[in-house]
């Protein structure tokens, strides 16, 4: 599973039933580890990815050897604890001060990354 499938998009700006981001989640994020059904990737200076979230956008990039790889950027909803895009996927957060989980789960497995705030 590519590790940058951390990008999401929004659902309509008109769904009332959609929560706000929530404060905590607005910033910039570096990813620190990762485990991928029991695989761990420990991120170091040379393999990370960022994530820059606002209230209405989300840009990830990820890096390997200082060069940046690839660039994702989608405007995203909350609801709950959970990011939701355009499609209706999701991806379940939680925030413990500055730390970040984000679990993704499907047919392939589970991958849940771990970010810090920077």
């Amino acid at each position: 599973m590519a590790m940058v499938c951390a990008t999401v998009t929004s659902c309509k700006d008109d769904d009332d039933d959609k929560d706000s981001a929530p404060a905590g989640l607005v910033g910039t994020w570096k990813s620190v580890s990762a485990d991928m059904d029991g695989y761990e990737i420990v991120y170091d200076d040379q393999m990370y990815m960022t994530m820059e979230i606002t209230d209405k956008t989300m840009t990830s990039k990820s890096f390997t050897n200082g060069v940046t790889t690839e660039t994702n950027t989608s405007k995203y909803t909350v609801k709950g604890n959970k990011i939701i895009d355009e499609a209706g996927d999701s991806v379940e957060y939680s925030l413990n001060g500055d730390t970040l989980t984000l679990t993704w789960e499907d047919e392939d497995g589970k991958l849940i990354i771990v970010y810090k705030r920077q």
